[in-house]
């Protein structure tokens, strides 16, 4: 018969160091195993799954949508020029909107030099309006988003869109908003706040302060949230072609509501994204997701 080994034999046989050090190694082994481990994508296939299954929640009724649809091309018989873009942000300034926000960058609009001048001095003069600019520019970056010449004096604003492309799910599909970078807030929480306070674009921006947004996380100098996402349609757009053609329909769907500007042709992928709804490469115009965004803040759900 042989004796089982006690605890000091095994001591003995294994000095501490051994044991220390195998140990060590062990723990290695499982963090190298754990980094290699895709958790981004499992998260983002829950939240996925959260989006889907979970009732949808309610547009808030501050956001209106208008896009450059193929109504308004077969109408024109062409893209709208300046004259057009002057005339569609007179109708909405005369319908008393609380903001516009364009997707639509005037200076690649199309026109005379006179007509041009014209639409800059349209759009610098509409209170609220202002150019979403896929872009964040850095700290003292003063000029990174004044458009050129004659639309110098236009009001520019941050809108990035995030997507999951080389971090988190890799998976080219937006879930999240920037809300700040290097404490420079986008254009997302400020109209929200301003829709919740009846602040100016100016003093809401001059008083972001994170803390006031529920679910916000800090990434890489961004402060961000995720999306609480509708599904594609639930912001029924107007097309750009009838405000137009209607003056009055402007006036009475468009009163004190947050304007958003774009296009859904499908003549550019750069006008959509992927949603948790959907990976087709049209699943959702950049003025939905917009729309999204700054209801998820105005509702204080992220």
């Amino acid at each position: 018969m042989f004796e089982s080994d006690t605890s000091s034999d095994r001591a003995s046989r294994f000095p501490k160091s051994v044991i220390h050090i195998s140990r060590a190694l062990f723990a290695f082994v499982i963090a190298a195993v754990l980094t290699q481990f895709p958790f981004d994508y499992i998260e983002s296939i829950f939240y996925d799954a959260r989006i889907r299954l979970r009732p949808a929640p309610t547009p808030t009724g501050h956001i209106e949508t208008i896009v450059v649809d193929t109504k308004t091309i077969q109408a024109l018989g062409r893209v709208p020029n300046a004259s057009d873009y002057r005339l569609l942000i007179e109708r909405l300034v005369a319908a008393d909107t609380e903001a516009i926000v364009s997707f639509i960058n005037p200076s690649d609009a199309v026109g005379s030099s006179e007509e041009l001048s014209a639409l800059a001095e349209t759009v610098a003069n509409a209170p609220g309006f202002v150019v979403a600019l896929d872009d964040v520019p850095l700290s003292g970056e003063q000029n990174a988003l004044k458009l050129t010449t004659p639309f110098d004096n236009v009001q520019t604003g941050s809108a990035p869109v995030p997507i999951d492309r080389n971090i988190f799910a890799r998976d080219d599909v937006s879930r999240r908003m920037m809300l700040a970078y290097q404490n420079h807030p986008t254009i997302y929480p400020v109209l929200a706040r301003a829709a919740q306070t009846g602040l100016s674009f100016r003093e809401a921006k001059a008083s972001y302060d994170r803390s006031r947004f529920q679910g916000v996380f800090e990434y890489l100098q961004s402060d961000q949230a995720y999306v609480n996402f509708s599904p594609a349609g639930t912001y029924k757009p107007t097309s750009y072609y009838e405000v137009l053609a209607n003056s009055a329909q402007a006036n009475l769907r468009f009163k004190n509501k947050i304007v958003i500007l774009g296009r859904d042709i499908q003549t550019t992928s750069r006008d959509y994204v992927r949603t948790p709804y959907s990976r087709d490469i049209v699943a959702m115009t950049i003025v939905e997701l917009s729309a999204n965004m700054f209801d998820t803040l105005i509702r204080n759900d992220a």
